[in-house]
């Protein structure tokens, strides 16, 4: 075996130690080894409670330290960043949602408090027109990428501590987005002004008369003139927010 091959077979041979435990290493001591664990682990579970405050303080120290710990050995990360590895741990533990029966809406709590992180560390690109001539005369809309149209099947936007144990299935339509001023704010909307976000988003430059089509294609019992009225009530709060500019 080459020395580069020895050396990386050492490599794995001491992830998977400090990751599970198991496995022996040569010539490394064993106190050494515990102490690149710990080290790691810790950093791991620091990202972790940064980036979901709630979810961490409904489990309490010793279930979420259990999670943490089934996150560190059981899942292999793609980045050493920490954002994206509090994103994996959102992945994981929507995997693991059935296991915390008392708490049906984890998922979706700890999806909430992503977001959050997200946005406050999202690079500030969105740039955006001050003035606008009207929802009539505007060719097409944009989303801001700082603004996330969302809809739960719980309310988490009130999770908390205090109340977690009334909480019942509700659903939820938040707009979270970036203001000017770099604060993190979340607007409850209805499910209908939660669909035209998500269409502005998903096809970027959309007319307001192929919004008015989607919107009526989606449920057939409204009328052209009545998606006319929603947007001209809908669009006008979002534009002067910034959230939505003109194509």
């Amino acid at each position: 075996m080459s020395n580069t091959n020895s050396f990386q077979a050492l490599q794995l041979q001491l992830a998977n130690r400090i990751r599970t435990g198991k496995g022996e290493l040569d010539n490394i001591e064993s106190r050494r080894v515990t102490i690149y664990k710990e080290l790691f682990f810790n950093n791991i579970e620091s990202f972790c409670s940064t980036a979901f405050p709630v979810t961490q303080s409904l489990l309490g120290t010793e279930t979420w330290g259990r999670l943490v710990r089934r996150f560190f050995v059981e899942h292999q990360c793609e980045t050493p960043h920490f954002i994206e590895i509090s994103q994996e741990f959102l992945s994981y533990l929507i995997e693991k949602q059935s296991d915390y029966p008392d708490f049906p809406y984890l998922a979706e709590l700890a999806h909430y408090e992503w977001i959050e992180l997200d946005l406050s560390v999202k690079p500030n690109v969105y740039k955006t027109n001050t003035e606008n001539d009207g929802v009539n005369k505007l060719d097409g809309f944009i989303l801001s990428p700082e603004c996330y149209p969302l809809l739960y099947n719980y309310p988490v936007h009130v999770i908390s501590l205090d109340n977690y144990d009334t909480i019942e299935p509700q659903l939820t339509g938040l707009v979270v987005y970036r203001n000017v001023e770099f604060n993190v704010k979340f607007i409850l909307v209805d499910q209908l002004t939660v669909i035209l976000l998500q269409l502005i988003q998903q096809n970027a430059g959309i007319t307001k008369q192929s919004l008015i089509n989607e919107l009526i294609g989606l449920n057939e019992s409204f009328t052209e003139a009545q998606m006319d009225d929603f947007l001209a009530n809908a669009l006008p709060r979002f534009l002067q927010l910034k959230l939505v500019k003109p194509a």
